[in-house]
């Protein structure tokens, strides 16, 4: 029996994701089952035929049509055709992710964001657990307090910490940015020394440097100490006793294990910190 709540338009988009999934997914499928990932190919495929971000504005490259009955269709013929992961995942980024973007960015963000999403070249994913909580975001205590421009998370405890006092003996950390204008990560390696949970860093060409610039656009960002991974928060030191502890604490680490002089560059240099999120 044919359901009456489809239009015409319906039954073409569905003869449309129909062919898209015998021609692009279907017979790649098993192979992506094995490996464990969806090619690259595919989110592009279902972005030129317009099978991503239905409810994007046009101005956004989307298609402008907020209509979860496109979304049911794709999901029926996904499961139809038994390639029912390739169905979900594109599921995941139009109807859960997407709405996110389109209802909170503002409008930098989603000029940034929105057309590469809608054109399959950017592939989003969600974490949404955490301890007792599983899936029910209704549950979830982590907070994001606002911090001026950038937010501070605070999460629950979950893992045993690392011994902070260990690592900061290590000569070097890789610090991870976020591209100010591209949004793709940036490492580096630099010298640093740790008092508390904060990291300090200097930077010799000051707030000219690259990773500087990118720090203190988006303050989120992550250390690496050996094989420890930590996630943080950049700031620019103002404060002047804090100021002098870094300059301090950075000079007094590296002053024996370096051939140059220190001096001078530990005078001039511009002071990072990084607050560690434990």
């Amino acid at each position: 029996m044919r359901r009456t709540i489809f239009t015409e338009e319906h039954h073409l988009f569905r003869d449309a994701f129909k062919h898209f999934l015998e021609k692009e997914v279907v017979p790649h499928y098993e192979q992506w089952e094995k490996d464990g990932i969806v090619s690259r190919e595919m989110w592009l495929k279902a972005g030129q035929q317009g099978f991503l971000g239905l409810a994007v504005p046009e101005a956004y490259g989307g298609s402008g049509v907020d209509d979860f009955r496109y979304s049911a269709i794709m999901a029926e013929e996904s499961a139809r055709a038994g390639v029912v992961s390739a169905g979900m995942v594109i599921g995941l980024h139009n109807d859960i992710i997407l709405p996110y973007f389109i209802t909170y960015a503002n409008e930098e963000q989603k000029q940034r964001w929105l057309p590469g999403m809608c054109s399959g070249e950017l592939i989003t994913a969600i974490a949404m657990t955490e301890p007792d909580t599983g899936s029910d975001l209704a549950a979830i205590r982590t907070t994001a307090e606002r911090r001026g421009d950038y937010y501070i998370l605070n999460r629950r405890k979950i893992e045993l910490s690392p011994d902070l006092q260990k690592l900061a003996q290590e000569d070097f950390c890789y610090l991870t940015t976020s591209g100010r204008n591209s949004g793709r990560p940036h490492t580096i390696e630099i010298w640093f020394a740790l008092h508390e949970q904060t990291l300090y860093l200097l930077s010799g060409g000051r707030d000219k440097s690259d990773w500087v610039k990118n720090a203190l656009h988006i303050p989120a960002v992550q250390m690496k100490i050996n094989s420890t991974i930590f996630s943080g928060t950049a700031r620019l030191v103002t404060n002047t006793e804090e100021d002098t502890l870094a300059r301090k604490i950075v000079f007094e680490k590296y002053v024996l294990r370096s051939s140059d002089d220190l001096v001078d560059w530990s005078r001039t240099s511009l002071p990072i910190a990084v607050d560690i999120m434990m």
